[in-house]
């Protein structure tokens, strides 16, 4: 995945509504940064990058910047990873996801969480930078839900990943193409205008 993605940041509730509330800031500050050898957990503070975006305007994300700092990043599956259930082929294979934080630009404070979607699909979107051709696989079980991946990267660099919910607690992680609506879902918390 190269050049760039487009997207129009919104608030939507946790069915996939948009929610109109007139006190929530109308432009939002996403900030991205990386979970170095993992696909959740900690990110490395050091290579975050903030992006101003406009609720309900279309907003650019260059992938040429994310990619470089990504693979800054990027470290082989780590410990909590692998015990976890992930496995990459070959085991050596470096990745870093990048995490979506969406702040207030004017407070600093955390407006909800934020998660790339397929307005067509309802599909939440992860990109995940690999060092080179590889499998992610495993099972992971956590906060009573169990997610399949079976991800095969052709290329290095970084990748877009599908979350496709198979039932109320199982889900599938797959590759994805680029798909050209895509939203930046904000799951607005009480209390952050």
């Amino acid at each position: 995945m190269t050049g760039r993605i487009e997207f129009q940041a919104g608030y939507f509730d946790g069915e996939d509504n948009p929610v109109a509330n007139e006190s929530l800031p109308s432009e939002v500050l996403l900030r991205l940064s990386f979970f170095a050898g993992q696909i959740a957990g900690r990110v490395d503070p050091s290579q975050t990058v903030s992006i101003p975006a406009h609720i309900g305007v279309t907003t650019t994300l260059d992938l040429a910047g994310i990619r470089t700092r990504a693979e800054q990043s990027a470290a082989i599956l780590t410990r909590e990873a692998t015990e976890a259930g992930l496995v990459t082929t070959p085991k050596e294979t470096r990745v870093a996801r990048m995490a979506t934080v969406v702040v207030n630009p004017e407070t600093k404070k955390g407006v909800g969480g934020a998660t790339f979607r397929n307005r067509a699909t309802h599909e939440s979107l992860i990109v995940v930078y690999f060092d080179r051709p590889c499998h992610l696989t495993g099972v992971v079980h956590a906060q009573n839900n169990e997610v399949t991946y079976g991800v095969r990267v052709g290329e290095a660099g970084l990748q877009l990943l599908k979350i496709a919910k198979e039932a109320s607690t199982r889900y599938r992680v797959t590759a994805s193409n680029v798909p050209k609506d895509i939203s930046l879902r904000i799951l607005p918390r009480i209390g952050t205008q």
